[in-house]
C-alpha cells in the first residue's frame, strides 16, 4: 500500500515538468521557423540615387502578421504622408498604428509568398474582458498581402535596408536600455552614424552655461535601470 502511495505521489510530481516539456516543444517551433524563413535583402538604392526626403504612400495595402496569418490587420489601406510635416496616426488599440511603423521600418515585408509562423502555446490567462470579447475569425485561407509602399518614386523594398533604417529615429512606447548611465546609452545608439565619434563625455561638458544644463548632465552620468525606472 505504501509502495502505491508513493508510486502515486511520484506520478503527480512528474506532471509539471511533462507540461512544461511540452509548452517549450511548442514555443521552440516559433523560434525554428523563423530562422528557416529567407532572408530579406539587405542591398538596394541608396544616398544619392534615392532619398529620404521624400512623400511616403501606401497604395492598397493588405496586411496579416505571419503569427496570425488569418487575420486581416491593414485592408486595402491607402494613405500619403507628405514629406516635411508632422503626421500623427491616431486609432484604437489594435487599428493597425504600430503595423504601419513595422512596415516602414521593414520589419515586415508585402511579398505574395506568405510566410505562417506557428502560434504557440501561452501562459498568459485569459482575462474576463479577453474572455467576453469577440476575437477575430482565424480560420479559412491566409490573407493574401498585397499592396505597395512607396518612398518618392521608389518601392520601399528597393531601398538598401541599413542606409533606409539609418534614416529613421524611433522612439517606442517602452524603451529598452542598457544597465549604464543614460550618457553611455545616447552613445550607443549612435555607434554607426554620423554623430557617433562626436559624442563624448566633453561635448557633454560643452553644454554646461545654465543651472538645467547642469541638472541635465548629472543626470546623464547616473545609472539607468533596465526597465527606464531612473530616466526621469
Amino acid at each position: 500500500m505504501m509502495s502505491v502511495t508513493i508510486l502515486a505521489a511520484s506520478l503527480g510530481q512528474a506532471s509539471a515538468p511533462i507540461i512544461a516539456i511540452s509548452k517549450a516543444t511548442s514555443a521552440a517551433g516559433d523560434f525554428f521557423a523563423i530562422i528557416d524563413a529567407p532572408k530579406p535583402s539587405t542591398e538596394g538604392l541608396k544616398h544619392p540615387e534615392a532619398s529620404a526626403q521624400e512623400d511616403i504612400s501606401f497604395e492598397s495595402v493588405d496586411f496579416a502578421y505571419p503569427s496570425r496569418p488569418h487575420v486581416k490587420i491593414l485592408d486595402e489601406l491607402s494613405v500619403k504622408f507628405d514629406c516635411g510635416k508632422i503626421t500623427a496616426i491616431v486609432g484604437a488599440s489594435g487599428s493597425g498604428k504600430s503595423t504601419i511603423v513595422g512596415l516602414l521600418e521593414r520589419w515586415y515585408g508585402l511579398d505574395h509568398e506568405t510566410i505562417i509562423i506557428p502560434k504557440a502555446i501561452s501562459d498568459v490567462p485569459q482575462t474576463e474582458k479577453d474572455a467576453t470579447t469577440e476575437a477575430p475569425q482565424e480560420n479559412g485561407d491566409p490573407v493574401v498581402l498585397g499592396g505597395s509602399i512607396k518612398v518618392g518614386s521608389h518601392a520601399i523594398s528597393d531601398l538598401d535596408l541599413k542606409w533606409w533604417r539609418s534614416q529613421i529615429g524611433l522612439v517606442q512606447q517602452e524603451p529598452f536600455i542598457f544597465n549604464d548611465t543614460i550618457a553611455k546609452n545616447i552613445e550607443y545608439g549612435l555607434i554607426g552614424s554620423e554623430w557617433g565619434r562626436f559624442f563624448s563625455a566633453l561635448d557633454i561638458y560643452a553644454c554646461l552655461n545654465t543651472e538645467i544644463s547642469i541638472r541635465l548632465i548629472i543626470s546623464c552620468f547616473r545609472i539607468a535601470s533596465d526597465t527606464a525606472a531612473n530616466l526621469a
